[in-house]
């Protein structure tokens, strides 16, 4: 192998060989022992070989390997891998894709061996700051982006926190994989003046923007949304899209129906939209439509219009509340309080109070809402 330099060690006597042949033959004994001192040239490995400490001729000049071709298949290293020099850092790549999707790097820990032991953990460690010098981050990079302005940039503070360098905020979307869930074991807390928010797209949220719908702090002990944002009751607001009719007499559910959790107590409102075409069979309801069940109930009813009322309060969801009279339409507030005993549904009962000709209707846009309470 052309211009190999090697050090001929035979009974103690060190002898400089240079040649252009293609193997060195020892023939000294078994004590002899041919050691690399430099490698000049590019060299093949085409076997096992063993070395002590590998030096190059010029620093940071000559490659192991080529890209695509001729390239080692695995390191293995007993303690680290240190890239860069003292006055330029180093990088880690995976190759350039020939067509397709990008390649990924993979950092893989190690499971753990036995025993109710954890997993081997991933620590990224930045550098220490010198004097007044700023903090160092763990930076994400925008493809494309300038570096200092377009990156997540996290670091320690030293205590407690976990924060963003760079713009102070932290957005996270789904984009090709499922997120799944974020576990705040030990509470989320927003910085003074952040919000808690949500765009219709993540896509289309830019740093320094307002999201679309978020919660954010008011004053102390005060939370509030945007002047043009509303909180929905979902699982507890339910409003009539079209009206309820009866002209039987018979109690029969209708749409006003939410389901309740066991052991929870709930405040009761309502506006009910109520009228006959025969004013003196009048109207009736109840809330024993659901599966739900009560350990204390009670609910009052007060009217807007010209009623003549009959049972007005009840202390079980199946007393019934009734007007004798209708005439016209009639508004009537709902107000109460539910500890529920069994979980389910509660569904709002109405019909004609007493029905000799005419069709009680409960209009569209009639509503019960019912709010988790905190018994004291």
């Amino acid at each position: 192998m052309a211009n190999r330099k090697f050090s001929e060690i035979a009974g103690g006597v060190a002898v400089a060989v240079t040649g252009t042949d293609q193997a060195l033959a020892v023939r000294a004994g078994a004590d002899v022992l041919v050691t690399p001192v430099a490698l000049d040239t590019a060299q093949t490995w085409t076997a096992a070989q063993t070395f002590q400490t590998i030096l190059v001729s010029a620093d940071n000049t000559f490659d192991i390997g080529a890209s695509g071709a001729t390239r080692p298949r695995t390191g293995y290293f007993g303690t680290s891998l240190v890239v860069g020099t003292s006055s330029a850092g180093g990088s880690i790549t995976a190759p350039a894709s020939a067509s397709g999707a990008g390649n990924d790097l993979t950092v893989q820990c190690s499971n753990a061996g036995s025993g109710n032991t954890i997993g081997g953990s991933l620590r990224v460690v930045t550098g220490l700051k010198s004097g007044s010098g700023g903090n160092s981050f763990f930076a994400v990079q925008q493809p494309g982006g300038t570096p200092g302005t377009s990156e997540l940039q996290l670091y320690h503070n030293g205590t407690a926190h976990i924060k963003n360098a760079n713009t102070g905020a932290i957005v996270f979307e789904n984009a090709n994989y499922t997120i799944g869930a974020f576990d705040f074991t030990n509470g989320l807390t927003l910085g003074g003046g952040w919000t808690f928010g949500w765009t219709a797209t993540g896509l289309t949220y830019v740093v320094g923007g307002t999201p679309d719908t978020y919660f954010a702090r008011v004053a102390a002990g005060v939370t509030g949304t945007g002047a043009t944002m509303f909180i929905q009751n979902t699982g507890g607001e339910a409003v009539l899209a079209s009206a309820f009719t009866d002209a039987v007499g018979t109690l029969t559910v209708t749409n006003l129906s939410r389901t309740l959790v066991a052991g929870r107590s709930y405040r009761i409102e309502g506006y009910l939209i109520v009228s006959n075409t025969t004013a003196t069979d009048g109207s009736q309801f109840d809330f024993a439509g659901g599966a739900c069940t009560a350990t204390t109930f009670d609910a009052a009813f007060s009217n807007v219009g010209s009623v003549a009322g009959g049972t007005q309060t009840s202390s079980s969801l199946a007393g019934v509340l009734n007007y004798t009279t209708n005439t016209g339409t009639d508004r009537i507030i709902v107000r109460g309080y539910i500890k529920v005993g069994t979980g389910g549904t509660i569904t709002l009962r109405a019909a004609t109070n007493t029905h000799v000709a005419g069709t009680m209707t409960l209009a569209a846009g009639s509503w019960l809402a019912f709010y988790d309470t905190v018994p004291l």
